[in-house]
């Protein structure tokens, strides 16, 4: 599933120093997985309304943040979702990052059948 998020929230990561910015990077991706279960059909934290609350923590954490842009970058996210992953029913519970010393790193993406 790791590799199903980095290709969902690549809108979202493609312009982020990685070796900078770790921090933002994980951030993204915990994005992307909000909108990724935002996007499952027939989940229970799927659909408009779970994409408005994902919306409305983004411009309470980011009240400056431009929002035709930050709902086109949120609305082609869970495009990609549906696109590439039509059969994919899982929703993603938990993110994390392991950064290791020597600058690489591993993503684990835990996740769940859809109800």
């Amino acid at each position: 599933m790791a590799e199903v998020l980095v290709d969902v929230a690549e809108p979202l990561v493609r312009d982020l120093d990685l070796a900078a910015d770790p921090a933002n990077y994980e951030a993204a991706l915990l994005l992307g997985a909000a909108l990724w279960n935002a996007s499952v059909p027939g989940s229970p934290v799927g659909g408009a309304a779970e994409k408005q609350k994902v919306l409305a923590e983004i411009w309470k954490r980011s009240p400056a943040a431009d929002a035709a842009e930050v709902e086109r970058l949120c609305d082609e996210v869970m495009e990609r979702a549906r696109d590439l992953y039509p059969d994919e029913v899982r929703i993603i519970v938990g993110v994390q990052v392991d950064w290791g010393s020597d600058g690489r790193y591993h993503i684990n993406v835990a996740s769940a059948g859809s109800l």
